[in-house]
């Protein structure tokens, strides 16, 4: 997912909320880029969750690195040891900056 225009100025975290299905293991990570998604890499979080019968939505706070300027913001889901695999499914986020 890549977002833009982004004030990177004292952007200090990602609140980054998804949707599980019950009866399914999601597994992988969420990485998050400055201007491409493959650029610097800022942040990131693991993400898991299996249920056999329920399903959750959580919210995660993701610490970034610090960065600066307008640019683009790409969320990577990535799951190294299967592709095909889910990782999430996102709902929402929010960018938390530094007053």
């Amino acid at each position: 997912l890549g977002f833009y225009p982004i004030g990177f100025d004292r952007l200090e975290a990602i609140r980054f909320c998804g949707v599980y299905a019950g009866n399914y293991p999601y597994k992988g990570r969420v990485e998050i880029h400055k201007d491409a998604p493959d650029g610097p890499l800022l942040g990131q979080q693991d993400l898991a969750y299996y249920h056999p019968e329920k399903g959750e939505m959580v919210t995660y706070d993701i610490p970034m690195e610090k960065a600066s300027g307008l640019g683009r913001l790409y969320l990577v889901f990535k799951n190294d040891e299967d592709p095909d695999q889910y990782v999430i499914n996102p709902n929402w986020m929010m960018l938390q900056y530094n007053r």
